[in-house]
């Protein structure tokens, strides 16, 4: 059961990681915010849907695996009406990416 455990939070890790350099990447060719962010929330729901269909986990398990698929869904969800709010309403846009970029001092980074 830890075992699993830390197999799903190492894909939390992976992709997080993986997020971080490509963000990199993607920040330098000044590229929107919504697509520097959705590689790590499509790489993640693809690790965890593979992993729920590879492998049968106890209840307790299968509960963290269908959060961690829920959050994906819900950011993939939150960054696509980015995009899309990009190109009906830039002014909501630009107020909405200044409110996610703030820095507040209460973050770890």
């Amino acid at each position: 059961m830890t075992l699993t455990l830390m197999v799903i939070l190492g894909c939390f890790l992976f992709a997080e990681l993986f997020q971080l350099f490509i963000r990199n990447i993607l920040s330098k060719r000044r590229t929107p915010y919504e697509l520097q962010y959705f590689p790590l929330f499509l790489m993640l729901f693809f690790m965890l849907y593979i992993l729920q269909k590879v492998t049968l986990f106890p209840p307790t398990i299968e509960i963290f695996l269908k959060l961690g698929l829920l959050y994906s869904c819900i950011g993939m969800g939150i960054l696509c009406c980015l995009f899309f709010l990009r190109y009906v309403h830039y002014q909501t846009y630009i107020l909405i990416l200044n409110w996610l970029n703030r820095d507040d001092g209460n973050r770890l980074s």
